[in-house]
């Protein structure tokens, strides 16, 4: 027989085999049955208890296959009220049952329970109180009505327009200069339109300050599955759901500050809940360090007169308010046309890419010029020595502490990505959205863009070269500089500067 018809004979031999058996086998073991009350017989998945029979006081065990005996049918079988009938078994109510903090298990009834207790630290909860012997939430009956929150740590009534945290605003809110704020705005989650096109069913389009989106209309806030309803009627999304970043705005671009002020978003911002977002601050025209009313005594039903408002933010100082204007590492120089006599640039205060605009200092140092990182750790004095210019970060690269140019991590292309296709976004801890720009491991800026440092001009570090040694070549190693010998000479005392001082062998 040749090879080939013996392969067409396996074949059909295997198809007459299928079509007598009817039908293919379903399983081979019993863990091709995928489920552990069945099991692999004659190659079908079957209960496991199909066809037991037990005697009298005993059942089939849907696992095992096993007869077993029967405690209980149901919780009356059960000789105790801490006693429920689980799967033909007597077990205490309580048995896998967790509780939060600063509750017990009630044995009688298996549910969770206030813990009883004699003070509030038995609680072991700051949203906690010892109330009438049991652990109870401080939040619990105390009614805030509609335009304040009970803060779950205190179970004091907070204003809606007080706070020092975000938890003692509303949830739609958040606190900002001592103030709860619903100005948030943020690059747009939203999907572009024109005229309604592209819009899915059930949004419309809707003009912003920062172009037209697709945004989804409501009447409440439950009706918005993240974010909120825009309640104000000045708005220009007044009965459309805002996203978690509030209204759409581009950062440092317009918004609507307080629904009847034209406003700047300014920001990232960072948030847990959130993720990145920007507050949006009235624009007005106060100069910069002229006097101004400070944002946290603007609201939308107080709107102040733009001559006493400022295209920045107002910072108090005891009984004066100045401004200081906004400003951004990249884009439009905003800085620009303060004064004509004197130079101002972006200080940076919260290593997020934005600041304030502060007077140009002659110690300033540019990007790659040396700095003192030391200065981050200092409170924040305009008297304080400015380690870098706007758009670079004080960092360390390459064994030298210099001025690197800054990055945003939330963007790829542009001003502010890195313009140097070897170099990277890294963060520095600062801040998860801003970074310095990087060369790859194992390489460093020295000046002249990415260089290696494993070469003997530059071992380890850039300012790091090995030098010669007596009969032998300097070699950079993972650990440093090191010598290797010339022929014939051996360096028996192990010193790099003595080199290689033994001929022949040690």
């Amino acid at each position: 027989m040749t090879r080939r018809r013996f392969m067409l004979f396996l074949v059909a031999t295997s198809l007459f085999a299928t079509s007598c058996n009817g039908a293919s086998k379903e399983c081979q073991t019993d863990a091709d049955c995928n489920d552990a009350t069945l099991e692999c017989r004659d190659g079908a998945c079957s209960p496991r208890c199909e066809g037991v029979e037990c005697d009298l006081g005993l059942e089939c065990d849907a696992i095992t296959g096993e007869c077993v005996l029967i405690e209980c049918v149901n919780d009356g079988d059960c000789d105790h009220e801490t006693m429920e009938c689980r799967e033909s078994r007597c077990t205490p109510k309580c048995e896998g049952v967790e509780c939060d903090a600063g509750q017990v298990c009630e044995t009688t009834s298996g549910s969770c329970a206030p813990a009883p207790c004699e003070s509030d630290s038995e609680c072991g909860e700051e949203t906690l109180e010892c109330r009438e012997g049991l652990c109870t939430p401080k939040c619990e009956g105390v009614d805030c009505g509609s335009f304040a929150a009970c803060h779950p740590a205190t179970g004091q009534c907070i204003d809606s327009g007080d706070c020092l945290e975000n938890t003692h605003c509303i949830p739609e809110t958040r606190c900002m200069n001592g103030r709860c704020r619903n100005n948030l705005c943020g690059p747009p989650e939203n999907r572009r339109c024109e005229d309604s096109v592209g819009c899915e069913p059930g949004t419309d389009c809707v003009s912003t300050p920062a172009g037209a989106y697709c945004l989804e209309p409501c009447t409440s806030h439950v009706e918005c599955e993240s974010g909120w309803c825009e309640e104000q009627e000045s708005s220009t999304i007044y009965g459309y759901c805002r996203s978690r970043r509030g209204q759409p705005a581009e950062y440092f671009g317009p918004c609507d500050a307080h629904g009847t002020l034209d406003g700047r978003c300014v920001g990232p911002f960072e948030d847990s809940d959130v993720g990145h977002y920007g507050f949006c601050h009235v624009v007005g025209d106060v100069p910069h360090w002229g006097e101004c009313m400070p944002n946290s005594h603007i609201d939308a039903a107080n709107p102040a007169d733009s001559a006493v408002l400022c295209d920045g933010h107002c910072l108090e100082f005891e009984d004066e308010a100045f401004c200081s204007q906004w400003c951004t590492f990249w884009g439009a120089d905003l800085c620009s046309g303060i004064s004509e006599s004197e130079t101002f640039y972006c200080h940076d205060q919260q290593f997020n890419g934005f600041g304030f605009c502060n007077p140009l200092r002659e110690d300033i140092g540019f990007e790659g010029d040396s700095c003192d990182p030391s200065f981050y750790d200092t409170p924040l004095d305009p008297s304080l020595r400015i380690p870098c210019i706007d758009g670079t970060y004080c960092a360390e690269e390459g064994g030298r502490t210099v001025c690197m140019r800054a990055c945003s991590t939330l963007v790829e292309e542009g001003e502010a990505a890195c313009q140097d296709p070897d170099k990277t976004c890294v963060t520095t801890g600062f801040s998860e959205f801003v970074g310095v720009c990087r060369c790859s491991e194992g390489f460093a800026d020295c000046g002249e863009g990415c260089v290696p440092l494993n070469t003997i001009e530059r071992c380890g570090a850039c300012d790091v070269a090995c030098e010669p040694a007596l009969n032998a070549s300097p070699v950079c190693t993972p650990n440093g500089c090191s010598i290797e010998c010339n022929e014939g000479y051996s360096s028996c005392d192990g010193d790099y500067s003595t080199g290689c001082e033994t001929e022949g062998e040690c």
